[in-house]
């Protein structure tokens, strides 16, 4: 199972976890919908994963998780 992970990068942020899904391309489907959803651009995150931007502010590091 493939989990999405939003790690908040302010301090206003929440952790934020979303459902379970049976494949890696499905999970990332719904990270693409969290980007839409909250109107955020994405940056490569070295650590692996994406940085959510808002506004020119780092707000979220999503990841994809196997658990």
């Amino acid at each position: 199972m493939y989990t999405v992970l939003a790690h908040p990068l302010t301090a206003d942020g929440v952790e934020t976890e979303g459902e379970n899904y049976a494949t890696e391309s499905e999970a990332l489907a719904e990270l693409v919908n969290w980007l839409i959803a909250e109107s955020w651009t994405a940056e490569p995150d070295p650590a692996g994963g994406l940085i959510a931007v808002e506004d020119g502010v780092s707000v979220y590091r999503l990841t994809i998780e196997i658990r």
